[in-house]
């Protein structure tokens, strides 16, 4: 199994942990004021360790959610070096961006950092949910042709390891204040306009 894939295993039963935690009243609190606190940092009781933390133990890595190099977090070993406010090295870089029209920013990103696995977070979502299927797969459209644009400029500039994994995550309302989540892998090797989106 990829390191990719273990992550998105990881991340789905993190999710469903987390979301678990909270009954349907707190849970609309959660969606619409505190959903950076349920993802990356400081949650509201009860629950104690933000989803991307609970995916990091789960793969028996560090979460780092004190923007190492402007990225929302990262995860490293647990016996990493600290060189000012960077911790090395990176095992996996992650961008979490709530609005699918800034996402290209963070997709750039990711594709200029140096680490294994390279993560980015999005969302899609209708008011009121569920997300009609076109509009999920102009999503996976978008974030598929910005990833391949940016990747494609960097290649004629800037070699990567082939071996390094790239994973987008799309969560995407299926009914009120409820995700599904697809998910987007692929080598830096490949081309990522061949690969396709999984459900997870």
């Amino acid at each position: 199994m990829t390191y990719g894939a273990i992550f998105c295993n990881k991340f789905k039963e993190a999710y469903l942990e987390c979301r678990a935690l909270f009954d349907a009243n707190s849970w609309s609190q959660v969606w619409y004021t505190y959903w950076n606190n349920f993802m990356l940092w400081n949650p509201i009781a009860p629950q104690s360790k933000p989803v991307l933390e609970v995916v990091a133990e789960k793969m028996n890595l560090k979460w780092w959610d004190r923007e190492p190099f402007r990225l929302d977090g990262v995860f490293v070993h647990k016996d990493y070096k600290l060189v000012g406010n960077y911790p090395l090295p990176i095992i996996v870089g992650i961008e979490h961006e709530n609005d699918l029209r800034t996402f290209g920013q963070e997709i750039a990103k990711l594709a200029y950092i140096r680490c294994p696995l390279k993560v980015g977070i999005t969302y899609t979502l209708a008011i009121p949910g569920p997300v009609p299927q076109e509009i999920i797969l102009r999503s996976q459209g978008l974030i598929k042709k910005a990833v391949s644009d940016i990747l494609s400029d960097l290649s004629k500039w800037i070699g990567e390891d082939p071996q390094a994994e790239y994973v987008y995550l799309l969560g995407v309302e299926s009914q009120v204040l409820e995700l599904d989540w697809y998910a987007l892998c692929f080598l830096a090797s490949t081309d990522p306009s061949v690969s396709g989106w999984t459900a997870i």
